[in-house]
């Protein structure tokens, strides 16, 4: 009887958990689109294609979040459509690609629910959305390259002599898993915002961003 109530309470917390990360999802979207309300702007008064570009972004984000809250239920719908609509402005915009990443690391929604394949789906979908604006970043400066400083130099090696030491662990699997888990998502935010942002009010949104997250 103690473990079914116990198992029962778990249940229910996890339930809140997802519902709380709701509102924490909605303030963050709201917070990015106030932050960069003048970029997301200048996409509307920019060339027709780049335009078209932009609403099927916001449509398919739209359409992201009606799917995944009629697969959760009614309870859910916060976080369907904030993260439905924080999917398809990350398309569109590299600094709301990279904001979204940074508190997916912190937030983790995906261990809360077991087994949901929208959820699961997230780490590796924000991780390429990065690295398709990284891409596409180069591809307009028509170089491609890194920008590279020696912060970055010894932080690649910290991360590689971290990865060497996974091979002595007592279970590397579990530990080369942790680590793409846990640092390398982290030298990677490093590399996005070194490369990726260019002003100071899209690093501004990052820290908002982080702040909120916490």
């Amino acid at each position: 009887m103690k473990a079914i109530a116990i198992a029962s309470f778990l249940v229910d917390f996890k339930r809140e958990l997802v519902q709380f990360q709701g509102f924490i999802s909605f303030a963050l979207l709201a917070y990015w689109v106030a932050s960069l309300w003048r970029p997301l702007m200048r996409k509307l008064e920019s060339s027709r294609l780049e335009r078209a570009w932009f609403l099927f972004c916001i449509l398919f984000g739209l359409f992201i979040g009606f799917v995944s809250a009629l697969s959760w239920g009614t309870e859910y719908i916060l976080i369907a459509l904030s993260l439905g609509l924080s999917i398809g402005l990350a398309m569109c915009h590299a600094t709301i690609a990279v904001c979204l990443f940074t508190c997916l690391l912190f937030l983790r929604p995906w261990e809360l629910v077991d087994n949901d394949d929208y959820f699961l789906i997230l780490p590796k979908l924000t991780f390429g959305l990065c690295f398709a604006h990284v891409l596409l970043a180069m591809a307009r400066k028509r170089r491609l390259a890194l920008t590279w400083s020696r912060v970055g130099t010894y932080l690649i090696l910290f991360a590689l002599w971290c990865f060497l030491t996974t091979f002595k662990a007592g279970d590397p699997a579990a530990a080369q898993t942790s680590y793409f888990d846990t640092l390398f998502k982290g030298v990677f935010l490093y590399l996005m915002i070194t490369n990726v942002i260019p002003e100071k009010t899209d690093l501004r949104a990052i820290v908002g961003t982080v702040v909120l997250t916490f």
